[in-house]
């Protein structure tokens, strides 16, 4: 009876972990970027392979590569309201992927569209505007 017990106070307590105090959040789950626009013109080179996954305070950013294979990078955010989200990627010396353009360190980004479906948000790195659009995956 208590090894029963103790798998059921297991079983909640893993289930919890999901959550942030109770609040999935917004932004919570994996997101596909559909497009990155850079001052206004869509990025054509862009293959449709960039991922940005929220959890808690964690973002992960994976890129996927032919084969399958998956690069992920890891960093922490912090949503201000409705507006404002910043990106944070220096965790255990991890830079940002190339392909993001995100800088290492802090990327304060400007959220333009947020609903159960889409993502869209801007930030502006070494003065040149980037806008990517992202859609639940």
């Amino acid at each position: 009876m208590k090894k029963i017990l103790f798998a059921l106070i297991a079983l909640f307590s893993l289930a919890s972990c999901m959550q942030n105090n109770g609040r999935i959040g917004d932004i919570f789950g994996l997101w596909k970027v559909e497009s990155i626009e850079i001052n206004g013109e869509i990025e054509e080179e862009y293959q449709g392979n960039l991922f940005f996954a929220f959890q808690n305070d964690v973002v992960a950013m994976c890129e996927r590569a032919p084969y399958d294979d998956y690069d992920w990078r890891y960093g922490q955010y912090f949503k201000y309201g409705d507006k404002t989200i910043d990106m944070y990627f220096d965790m255990n010396g991890q830079a940002p992927l190339k392909i993001s353009h995100f800088q290492l360190g802090l990327n304060a980004c400007k959220i333009l569209e947020l609903n159960s479906s889409r993502f869209v948000f801007s930030t502006v790195i070494y003065e040149r505007e980037y806008k990517y659009s992202m859609k639940k995956w």
